[in-house]
């Protein structure tokens, strides 16, 4: 694959079309190429969810701030919930997406710290929130 990128002109990479094409193939995010408003496409950014989860932190505040952009993101790789903005990274909709067995839910509960204060007191609340919802469907 990299062979492939020394043929490539530099003004090739400004089309989103061809970088959605080099992370689809297995290519990273290439910052140096790519343009600055690539950081806020979120069709490039679902596909990097998918196939190079770990350049997901190229993304724009803006993404990653977004509740529906990221219930996207998390239901297509459940990890990324670690990666939604500060605002978003606690939010009971996007856990339950990303916990709810979605790809990658399993690896979620390992990037926890249950040392760690924050983590653990949301993954209490979190837990104590589910029961809660699940007692008052079995009373209805």
């Amino acid at each position: 694959m990299w062979d492939l990128f020394d043929y490539i002109d530099d003004d090739v990479w400004a089309n989103v079309d061809v970088a959605k094409a080099w992370i689809i193939k297995g290519g990273d995010y290439l910052e140096s190429e790519f343009p600055e408003e690539f950081e806020d496409d979120r069709e490039l950014f679902l596909l990097i969810a998918e196939h190079c989860p770990q350049e997901f932190w190229y993304s724009s505040e803006a993404l990653s701030s977004d509740k529906e952009f990221m219930l996207q993101v998390v239901d297509v790789n459940s990890i990324l919930l670690r990666e939604a903005s500060a605002d978003l990274i606690t939010d009971f909709d996007l856990a339950l997406v990303a916990f709810g067995g979605g790809p990658k839910s399993s690896e979620l509960a390992g990037a926890y710290d249950v040392g760690d204060k924050d983590d653990f007191q949301f993954l209490t609340q979190f837990a104590k929130t589910v029961r809660s919802k699940v007692g008052m469907h079995e009373n209805f």
